[in-house]
């Protein structure tokens, strides 16, 4: 791992003060009235006699109150200064944003496939990572920067570069909003970046220490983090009204992830061995779902609108595993050595290796049945993997150097 970028290490999360962000940059005036507080977000009731039973649960921690704006004769006064208060900071938040993406030498190495989709070629201590698609974009990490790329055209930008030193987490991608968040070095706090594809606009939100894993779900930015008695959460901005909220607060939780409907799920460990709980919150209900026994080890944890995946290995034999939240069926999609695997809800994509020539095969299948179907082929097996708006992404290294690659779906 580049020295630019530091993950912390293992599934123990940094315990730091957690806390509900404040708005840095962007955010509504704070003398304006607030936005009602948004609907829950929906999520299908999960009843299943073959899962423990869901149990209602102590509704979610409030939004924040409202503030309300200054009462009396001499209200307007405060109000147009506060207004002028955020144009100045939102023109000079988008200023500062132009001048640092003029200001940017370095830009990723980007060349198109023959086959139809694109390439991105690391360089030594940028090596491309942890890809996602959203709304025709490619979103990835390479060293401490955020890059997009518009799989249409080709066109290429570099949102986000942390200070050398800083933990960043992997960015997340939903239909309009990239999400980041960095730890700079020493710092008692972290930062929560977001961009909006549509506006190309940036803004930041201070969260705590302990905070990584962003997810995107349509104006819901989520992430891990942890209340100030260090208890593991969920907490989210809805990006629209810019008001924040605790999704979720449990001390069992591990590798959280938000699905397309707004559930959030979780891995779960105990001596009967491992489990994924989904919690529906809009009924404030959840749902455990066991997964294997004890001693075997549960990877790619994924949650796209009704279905969950995830795979478990057991020595050199891995299985990739679907659960229809709706009908309750669990299915093995794939079995061998895989490598990756990921799902956007409709398709199911992994990668295997293992080949005499030591090639790795991406393939896929619908959930909606049919026979599987070989997707491309990596010169060695893809280490990561990536599925949405019709497109598959894939890292995997070769000679000492990392390749991102993308294809369309067809199939």
């Amino acid at each position: 791992m580049p020295d630019d970028l530091k993950t912390p290490p293992g599934k123990g999360r940094p315990v730091g003060p957690g806390g509900i962000p404040d708005r840095l940059e962007g955010a509504a005036s704070a003398s304006r009235p607030a936005s009602p507080a948004p609907s829950a977000p929906t999520a299908s009731s999960l009843h299943a006699a073959s899962l423990a039973p869901a149990s209602p649960l102590p509704p979610a921690p409030p939004l924040p109150a409202a503030l309300e704006s200054p009462g009396g004769p001499d209200w307007r006064r405060p109000l147009l200064v506060a207004l002028l208060v955020l144009m100045v900071g939102a023109a000079l938040g988008a200023a500062a944003f132009a001048a640092e993406q003029r200001a940017f030498v370095w830009r990723p190495a980007v060349e198109a496939r023959a086959s139809g989709g694109w390439t991105v070629t690391g360089s030594a201590g940028l090596r491309p990572s942890s890809p996602a698609l959203a709304a025709d974009h490619l979103v990835w990490s390479q060293g401490a920067r955020t890059c997009v790329l518009d799989l249409e055209s080709g066109d290429t930008h570099v949102v986000g570069a942390a200070t050398p030193g800083s933990s960043v987490w992997p960015s997340a991608a939903g239909d309009r909003y990239v999400a980041w968040i960095e730890v700079p070095r020493g710092s008692g706090a972290g930062s929560l970046w977001v961009y909006d594809l549509d506006g190309g606009r940036r803004q930041r939100f201070a969260v705590g220490r302990a905070a990584a894993s962003p997810a995107v779900c349509d104006d819901l930015v989520a992430w891990y983090g942890r209340s100030p008695d260090g208890t593991p959460r969920v907490e989210a901005i809805d990006m629209r009204s810019g008001r924040c909220a605790v999704l979720v607060e449990d001390p069992g939780i591990e590798e959280p992830v938000l699905g397309a409907d707004g559930g959030v799920a979780w891995v779960t460990r105990s001596e009967r061995g491992p489990a994924v709980v989904v919690r529906d919150l809009a009924a404030q209900t959840q749902t455990t779902v066991a997964l294997a026994a004890s001693g075997t080890t549960v990877d790619e944890l994924r949650l796209a609108g009704h279905t969950l995946l995830w795979s478990i290995a057991s020595g050199s034999d891995t299985r990739v595993v679907t659960f229809d939240l709706d009908t309750r069926a669990t299915s093995v999609v794939a079995r061998g050595l895989i490598t990756a695997a990921a799902t956007d809800g409709r398709e199911v994509i992994w990668a295997e290796g293992g080949s005499p020539s030591g090639e790795g095969v991406v393939r896929g299948r619908s959930l909606a049945g049919g026979a599987e179907y070989e997707v491309g082929v990596a010169v060695a097996p893809p280490t990561s993997l990536a599925v949405g708006s019709g497109w598959v992404a894939w890292t995997f290294d070769d000679g000492g150097t990392t390749y991102l690659e993308t294809s369309p779906l067809r199939r």
